[in-house]
């Protein structure tokens, strides 16, 4: 950390006097004649690098102001846009940007929006750029991370293959690749990968290449090892979220969670838009048992991610872990998921048993009949969704659906619920008590199904 600090203090002291040799070109009349305006906007995107660098910041108003200009008055220069677009971390300050007519700014606009988390808006664009301009590599992996950002990992796997085959040098962005291999656990494609990119074609000391041998030694079980690469990434790249948290991950891994929380919030700094860090602190301080710490923090990853199921379940998980007193806190968090698309039928399953708890607590008849439909209609849903999934269809989901439909008369669909309870080995004990207690509303070919 303090030879961090000493080269910070070094590039500032280098700095500093180019800053005050280019600082009057901000506020200067421009030049008139298109070549010299060209040489301006150059020198506005130097000026604007020099800002950035000094301050460190990636929202600093002063630098976005300046490559603003610097992209006004040489609008060929791509690497001014991308610049301004780092320095543009929220869709309120990408919005407002006065932006010259170029072919360039619709790819600004994509690149921008995949950067402040609007991935959905921003694929719509990419569609048409990639439609437009013939594949060009960099939107095809945009595309890519968007689609891996989206959770659609098939979708992100077909198109980082099809650079990877017109061209196996490329190492742009294949990091991302890298976590989709991952989540798929496709140990032998994502070894290939960090083999490609150590070997003579790839550059194995690019920040891009110790991340993809992180995640392999990661997969593979080795976290130390991963540890040791993800560091080298850092040393590269020490604005690289992604590393920050991957390392986090780690450090949990090996039981080292005071080291994951501080890898976690300073993923958090770099980029308080990305909602995984946040999500990950809310874990770790889940894990260590802090409820409060952890509802916190997933209130944040819920407030950037508010269409994500999986952030609404997290929630109400940590809203249920406080105690009854947050239950009403929690199913609500559960309904959002539910209106979210809730793949995993996380929110189903406690709505269902929640309302059960409710039930069984009242006292008025009326209100106990209530939660007790509410908790058949999400429980029904859930078993309808996939009946096999004992993650959430357990033997107290269908326990209460096999009683609950025979006090309202459906013998065959509480008989379905109750081979349901058989047919599983570790529930039999549940299905014959139930059995002996209901067999009556059998006929004899289910009794010997059940049986």
């Amino acid at each position: 950390e303090r030879s961090l600090n000493s080269r910070s203090h070094s590039v500032s002291r280098e700095l500093a006097p180019l800053r005050a040799r280019l600082a009057p070109l901000a506020t200067s009349t421009p030049p008139s004649h298109p070549f010299e305006q060209r040489l301006h906007g150059l020198l506005l995107y130097l000026l604007g690098l020099v800002l950035r660098r000094l301050r460190g910041d990636d929202d600093s108003d002063e630098a976005r102001k300046v490559l603003q200009k610097a992209v006004e008055f040489c609008p060929c220069n791509w690497a001014a846009w991308h610049e301004l677009g780092e320095c543009c971390k929220r869709l309120e300050v990408l919005s407002s940007l006065q932006l010259p007519d170029h072919p360039f700014r619709r790819f600004f606009r994509a690149y921008g929006l995949v950067a402040v988390h609007r991935h959905k808006e921003a694929l719509g664009l990419l569609k048409t750029l990639r439609e437009e301009y013939g594949g060009m590599k960099s939107v095809v992996m945009k595309m890519g991370y968007t689609y891996y950002m989206l959770q659609q990992h098939d979708a992100a796997e077909m198109l980082f293959e099809e650079v990877r085959r017109d061209d196996p040098t490329w190492l742009d962005g294949m990091q991302y690749y890298s976590d989709v291999l991952y989540v798929k656990e496709d140990l032998a494609k994502l070894a290939d990968l960090a083999h490609a990119a150590m070997g003579p074609l790839g550059n194995k000391y690019s920040f891009e290449t110790c991340y993809i041998v992180g995640n392999y030694y990661s997969r593979k079980g080795q976290h130390e090892e991963a540890i040791v690469y993800l560091r080298r990434a850092l040393r590269l790249n020490r604005q690289y979220v992604a590393a920050w948290i991957l390392i986090g991950h780690e450090f949990m891994e090996l039981k080292k969670e005071v080291k994951a929380i501080e890898a976690y919030r300073t993923a958090a700094a770099l980029d308080p838009q990305d909602y995984k860090a946040w999500y990950n602190l809310a874990q770790a301080f889940e894990f260590l048992k802090l409820p409060d710490f952890s509802l916190y923090y997933y209130r944040r990853a819920a407030a950037l991610q508010p269409y994500d199921s999986r952030m609404w379940n997290a929630l109400g998980d940590a809203y249920r872990a406080i105690g009854p007193s947050h239950r009403r806190e929690a199913m609500k968090c559960y309904q959002r998921a539910v209106e979210c698309d809730d793949k995993q039928g996380l929110s189903l399953r406690w709505l269902g048993l929640m309302n059960i708890e409710l039930a069984d607590e009242s006292t008025e008849k009326d209100v106990r009949m209530e939660h007790q439909a509410r908790a058949f209609m999400y429980l029904r849903q859930l078993v309808k969704r996939d009946p096999d999934d004992v993650a959430v269809v357990d033997h107290k989901v269908l326990q209460f659906l096999t009683r609950y439909s025979r006090d309202m008369g459906e013998k065959a669909e509480s008989a379905a619920y109750l081979r349901l309870l058989m047919n599983n080995p570790n529930w039999e004990a549940f299905g014959v008590s139930i059995m002996n207690e209901m067999g009556s509303i059998l006929d004899g070919s289910t009794m010997e199904q059940c049986s």
